[in-house]
């Protein structure tokens, strides 16, 4: 084989086996990097979705309180006078403090006044979930039995999931003893959602336990982590889907936080590793070029002509 044939050969091996470390380093070392920093980006972004919705749950709780720690609620338990029930649970109340659900009970239970209804409609709605007769003696939201304990988070109804609230009634200085328990609550709707959107800047949206979504949603995290996982990640057509399960006030999964982000961080780095890979190669064959001209010419030329002077040489000798 000439001396030049494998020169090039060699080069070529050596550019191939460079350029073959070069995109196996962007692959396996820097790419799986940026992915692994994208999923922590998710993690995060559906963290603020959970915290907008604790948020919302821990408005309803403070309002509750405020009424439930007043010495006219807790008269109004034993006496239910209707000065009370005209001047403070009209439809004024549920309008400005926006909600569907406002119940007061006794300590077992018995429900002493209560409305469910829409408050954007201003009509009345039935919650089998939330009787205006009695709630069970156990039943999750008269769990709260100190002063100062509240029972809050969500509860899933057939209307959909339910922000709600429970708190102890006590006397203007927060004394006891309990005398019953406010309940309220607001129903998490698309306006709702859409104004968390709007704060937080994450596009989300909530999945029912009840829906056939949430239960496909279940099997598949299960399928795939062999557990109910906090977190599952997905891709789809260059968005990645991150999931997690809220749980009800009964302790049961409430609903399903499904946040629909675009993969940014990795998608660039794709674009940046295809680009950096084709830069590299034909940076790798101008090198090769140059590198052949050159030793064409300062190397393999005077060696090829030393070659013919020596042949020329020995056949004058002959």
């Amino acid at each position: 084989m000439m001396l030049q044939t494998k020169i090039v050969s060699f080069l070529i091996i050596l550019l191939m086996v460079y350029l073959a470390l070069s995109f196996g380093i962007q692959r396996v070392v820097i790419l799986p990097s940026f992915i692994a920093l994208e999923r922590d980006q998710a993690r995060r972004d559906l963290e603020r979705c959970t915290q907008a919705l604790r948020l919302k749950i821990r408005q309803i709780s403070t309002t509750a309180q405020d009424w439930a720690a007043w010495d006219d609620t807790y008269r109004f338990i034993t006496d239910r006078n209707e000065e009370y029930a005209k001047s403070n649970l009209g439809m004024t109340t549920f309008t400005v403090n926006r909600l569907d659900v406002l119940l007061l009970c006794d300590p077992g239970g018995r429900v002493v006044w209560g409305r469910t209804l829409d408050h954007k409609t201003g009509r009345d709605i039935s919650l089998p979930e939330l009787p205006l007769s009695s709630l069970p003696a156990d039943h999750a939201l008269l769990r709260n039995r100190s002063l100062e304990e509240a029972v809050a988070g969500v509860l899933v109804t057939a209307r959909g999931p339910l922000l709600i609230a429970s708190r102890p009634v006590l006397t203007s200085e927060h004394q006891g003893p309990i005398r019953g328990y406010l309940i309220m609550g607001r129903f998490l709707g698309p306006r709702e959602i859409q104004k968390m959107i709007e704060q937080i800047q994450v596009r989300f949206e909530i999945i029912s336990s009840n829906s056939p979504v949430f239960r496909f949603a279940i099997q598949k995290a299960v399928y795939q982590k062999g557990s109910v996982n906090p977190h599952v990640i997905e891709m789809r057509s260059g968005r990645r889907l991150v999931s997690t399960l809220y749980p009800s006030v009964a302790g049961a999964p409430g609903f399903l936080v499904k946040a629909d982000m675009p993969s940014r961080i990795s998608d660039t780095m794709a674009v940046f590793s295809r680009f950096g890979s084709v830069f590299i190669a034909l940076s790798c064959l101008l090198m090769l070029l140059i590198m052949l001209f050159f030793l064409g010419k300062n190397i393999l030329s005077p060696i090829e002509n030393l070659k013919r002077y020596a042949v020329s040489i020995t056949g004058e000798g002959q």
